[in-house]
């Protein structure tokens, strides 16, 4: 995002909170990376995904060490993301939450 400027950096620091308050974690960003939680890191790792562009996603785990809010935003993300043509691929012990999140293969 060119455009130099303050303009164009306030737009992104603006954007960037806002990704992170989807993912209930707009009060800590000043916080350092390695003293969030588990379920943290993860709701980061999702925010990511949500913002840079992939037609696969490969996840361990993906409800792993999550509150039920957080599990609830990923489950939209999920099928936001499977609605566009988006392919997931994940493991889970969670069966509560990958009957309604994906879509199941037995093999």
């Amino acid at each position: 995002m060119g455009g130099g400027g303050r303009g164009g950096e306030n737009d992104i620091k603006s954007y960037l909170k806002n990704k992170l308050n989807e993912y209930f974690l707009g009060d800590l960003i000043d916080k350092p990376i390695w003293k969030l939680s588990f379920g943290q890191k993860k709701a980061l790792a999702f925010c990511v995904l949500s913002i840079v562009p992939r037609s696969i996603w490969v996840l361990d785990e993906p409800f792993a060490g999550m509150d039920n809010d957080l599990t609830e935003k990923i489950k939209e993300l999920f099928q936001e993301f499977i609605s566009s043509g988006g392919i997931i691929i994940a493991t889970s012990h969670e069966e509560n939450y990958v009957g309604n999140a994906f879509i199941r293969s037995e093999k």
